[in-house]
């Protein structure tokens, strides 16, 4: 099976690969991992799943650790979501 490359393009209109994004409002991802208020990383790039319910996206944290976490559609409360990336993160100056 073939692994997907992934992509380094603006995701949902909002993230672009290479900026700084701070979590205003803390919240889960898809593997319920907590997102706490203040945090800051880069956006590097996505891969969405085959079905196009979850992707994950590729951020780089300040210390340079690049990591992945999942967001779906239809999240719920307190969960993110590429339709509801703006009530959690901003742009970091």
């Amino acid at each position: 099976m073939k692994t997907p490359s992934m992509i380094r393009e603006r995701y949902q209109g909002y993230l672009e690969p290479g900026k700084k994004y701070r979590v205003t409002q803390p919240f889960l991802d898809a593997r319920k991992a907590v997102h706490r208020v203040g945090e800051i990383w880069t956006f590097v790039g996505y891969i969405p799943n085959g079905f196009g319910e979850t992707t994950n996206l590729f951020i780089e944290h300040e210390s340079g650790v690049q990591t992945a976490f999942g967001i779906e559609w239809g999240c719920p409360q307190n969960s993110l979501g590429p339709e509801n990336l703006r009530d959690f993160i901003e742009e970091a100056s």
